[in-house]
């Protein structure tokens, strides 16, 4: 008995963003939420749970749709068909996509696989809290930050991210509902000042995570964080040329990785060079600095280490943990 994330666009236009095993599961499954119960025929069955915790059944094959809105979410009832279908609290991009056809409103693109934004930052401004912004392969360069608080991210395989201007990528500062990357994208920072993810003061008590297959910057550190944050990082491999992989001031941070390598600084350093009360916990193949140490908790104390690490390689160190105070390390 369980209810479990997922994002899925169904064949016909109608997809789910939740799976239960069971009718017993409904009462833990939020209002305005398509799910799939897999204990209803093969494969089971789409519902919804509408704003009054009534549940429907959705067909595969509705006789004729209408899309009407029921506590700020596009639903599938009885009339004239539509010219799209729904898919809950989807946004979609691609590059086949259009920021101004049908129009830029949130609701004619909400959970229409069909009218997908063509740029990150259209869907980004449109979106509310509670929503996933969903993109396809395909190569995107956003020119502004496209992080929006309370947002959620999902990438497929082979669609890449590639910021030449002056900003971040996604810029989390000061956000307190919660933001989420997960899937299979590639980032690339490559001119212009910024990072690939920016974090400042907020997140308090939320866990972020930030899921890709591939991040590397020429410009700077990938991964600024210059307060403490709760931080899940699930990318197996990060390069930087231009700055640590990841700079941190603390909070707890968990690395589940292969290759993390800097040519041009630590791979994971301190912010300000001190780290208090933090956690880091890191699974990886090979950490390594071409330049530097490859690790370095100097300054820092009440942290906890757990470290994992096949080969920890520095130039100077693997791992710096000088001049600290009430640390741990495993």
């Amino acid at each position: 008995m369980a209810v479990r994330n997922v994002y899925v666009a169904g064949g016909n236009g109608i997809g789910y963003t939740k799976e239960v095993d069971s009718s017993s599961d409904y009462s833990s499954v939020s209002n305005g939420t398509y799910f799939k119960d897999l204990s209803l025929g093969v494969g089971g069955m789409i519902l919804y749970k509408n704003g009054s915790g009534e549940v429907l059944e959705i067909y595969a094959s509705p006789p004729s749709v209408s899309i009407k809105t029921v506590n700020g979410i596009s639903m599938i009832g009885s009339g004239n068909v539509s010219t799209y279908s729904n898919t809950g609290n989807i946004l979609y991009v691609s590059t086949s996509g259009s920021d101004t056809i049908p129009d830029t409103t949130r609701i004619s693109r909400l959970g229409s696989i069909n009218t997908p934004f063509l740029t990150l930052e259209a869907a980004a401004a449109v979106a509310i809290s509670g929503d996933l912004i969903y993109v396809f392969a395909g190569n995107y360069t956003p020119v502004s930050n496209v992080a929006k608080d309370g947002v959620k991210y999902y990438f497929e395989p082979n669609a890449k991210v590639t910021m030449t201007t002056v900003a971040s990528i996604f810029d989390i500062t000061g956000f307190t509902t919660g933001f989420d990357v997960f899937g299979h994208g590639e980032f690339y920072k490559t001119t212009g000042a910024g990072y690939i993810l920016l974090g400042g003061s907020g997140m308090s008590g939320y866990q972020m995570t930030f899921e890709a297959v591939k991040v590397s910057s020429t410009i700077s550190h990938c991964f600024y964080c210059s307060a403490g944050m709760n931080l899940h990082f699930k990318v197996p491999y990060v390069s930087s040329s231009g700055g640590s992989c990841l700079s941190t001031q603390g909070g707890s941070i968990k690395i589940d990785a292969h290759t993390w390598r800097s040519t041009a600084n630590r791979v994971i350093t301190n912010v300000y060079g001190v780290i208090n009360n933090a956690d880091l916990i890191v699974n990886a193949q090979l950490f390594e600095s071409t330049t530097n140490d490859a690790i370095e908790a100097a300054y820092s104390s009440g942290c906890n280490l757990i470290l994992n690490i096949n080969k920890l390689l520095g130039a100077t160190y693997g791992l710096n943990i000088f001049a600290y105070t009430g640390l741990t390390l495993h």
